[in-house]
């Protein structure tokens, strides 16, 4: 895009599409990278999180089956 836009806007209206290019390039990599760290710290230990709780809940299911039979 930015190739693009060099060659084909007029030198007037080029640096301020050129500016305005950068800063939301400058953006998207901010959020990419908050973004990639919000990831990074909503998985830790999620995958045996899950699990313990798969597992007492069928704990919990066996349980209850037990005592009203």
């Amino acid at each position: 895009m930015y190739d693009i836009l060099f060659e084909d806007l007029t030198t007037d209206r080029r640096e301020e599409v050129l500016s305005r290019l950068e800063e939301a390039y400058g953006m998207a990599k901010k959020m990419d990278a908050k973004l990639r760290q919000y990831k990074n710290n909503y998985d830790d230990n999620w995958w045996e999180q899950e699990r313990e709780s798969v597992i007492q809940e069928k704990l919990r299911t066996r349980e209850d089956r037990e005592t009203n039979k």
